[in-house]
């Protein structure tokens, strides 16, 4: 048997020292001068037309600096998906899911910025909601999330196969071997629908992200 130097042996983390004894510094220990600490306002509703936003008690707030909603950021969507970049910054005339930012707030103090979100009143209509995942794949969904996905900017451009599927942004098919030859050599065929837990990695540090405009015009940004 081959034995190998790394694959199969304890290798020490370099950082691990630092991170169980909490010397480590993570993006949330920087601290700068003036720094301001921003807040977001969630949406509580799946699916939601935004009828009306008043940040006006918000911005009068002591120590608030700026109050934004979806109207002060470009229409251009963005997002992590490769397939289509299908989110606003901030929502812009509906919610989509619960826990969509629909407003942020910049603050003295984190403080400050907490209580100013909770100042934003928000009027909403709801609408119908998609909450199974099957339901979301068929081709006459309970509600048709994004009606203009088609038009979408995608970072790869891929072919959508499910055009009937308004829901499905992409629908990636492997195929690899002989399927049916399989079947039919198979000594034993189990068919069920199998369901798992939702994952989340748990790393050590909040989700943090820190920008300094500095004095030539360049832009200096600390992340997670």
């Amino acid at each position: 048997m081959t034995k190998y130097s790394v694959v199969g042996t304890s290798v020490p983390r370099v950082d691990a020292l630092e991170k169980v004894t909490g010397r480590v510094k993570f993006c949330s220990d920087v601290r700068m001068h003036g720094m301001l600490y921003g807040k977001v306002l969630r949406s509580p509703h799946a699916h939601a037309r935004i009828v009306s936003i008043d940040t006006s008690k918000a911005a009068a707030l002591p120590g608030v600096r700026a109050v934004i909603t979806g109207k002060d950021v470009p229409a251009k969507r963005c997002g992590a998906m490769r397939y289509a970049f299908d989110q606003h910054v901030l929502a812009r005339g509906e919610v989509l899911y619960v826990g969509e930012g629909v407003a942020a707030v910049a603050a003295d103090t984190l403080e400050i910025a907490e209580r100013a979100v909770e100042l934003i009143e928000v009027n909403y209509e709801e609408l119908p909601a998609v909450f199974d995942v099957v339901e979301a794949w068929g081709t006459s969904p309970p509600a048709v999330l994004h009606p203009d996905l088609p038009s979408y900017e995608q970072a790869v451009p891929t072919v959508r196969l499910e055009l009937d599927r308004p829901n499905v942004c992409n629908h990636y098919r492997v195929r690899h071997g002989d399927v049916e030859k399989g079947f039919r050599e198979a000594d034993l065929i189990m068919e069920n629908r199998f369901t798992t837990a939702r994952m989340q990695q748990v790393a050590f540090e909040p989700h943090t992200c820190i920008a300094s405009w500095e004095v030539d015009g360049s832009l200096t940004v600390w992340s997670g």
